[in-house]
């Protein structure tokens, strides 16, 4: 489980779908902002999220320091593959 207080999230930013070369999938995605967690806390999240669906991966990590030592705002980016529709003619 996520061990982090659900104030620290402080927003989600939905991703449009990218369609993978080749492939009848697209890769989508969200951008998570937290603010004030610990590494480990950060670590758990991701950790937390890959395992309950395991179709998740982490594909991007933004770090900034937060006022408060040993404390980090992070930006996580989590994706996952999609089907894209078919065309109908």
């Amino acid at each position: 489980r996520a061990a982090v207080a659900a104030t620290t999230l402080v927003s989600t930013l939905p991703q449009p779908p990218r369609q993978q070369k080749g492939s009848p999938y697209a890769e989508a995605g969200c951008r998570l902002m937290f603010e004030d967690l610990t590494l480990e806390q950060l670590v758990r999240v991701a950790m937390g999220l890959m395992e309950r669906n395991r179709s998740l991966r982490v594909t991007g990590l933004s770090l900034r320091p937060h006022r408060s030592a040993g404390r980090w705002n992070a930006d996580v980016t989590v994706t996952w593959r999609t089907a894209l529709p078919v065309a109908i003619e």
